[in-house]
């Protein structure tokens, strides 16, 4: 069963990190820290950044499946 979730889990870790890099400022979605709430640039370099390292799990979540125990 975990050959199925695993790459399901990485697929969705990876969409996530695309959803992230595009998500404009608000107060429902996205990494909310008051520091990015009060600005848009902190806003857009957050998220830029929190995107790479959902889309890098998700690499990493991916080569889990040759290391079974």
């Amino acid at each position: 069963m975990t050959k199925f979730i695993i790459p399901a889990f990485a697929v969705l870790l990876f969409y996530i990190g695309i959803l992230i890099k595009h998500a404009k400022r608000n107060w429902f979605i996205g990494i909310r820290t008051p520091w990015t709430l009060s600005s848009d640039k902190v806003w857009d370099k957050t998220h830029a950044l929190g995107g790479k390292l959902f889309q890098v799990s998700a690499v990493i979540t991916l080569g889990g499946i040759f290391f079974d125990k």
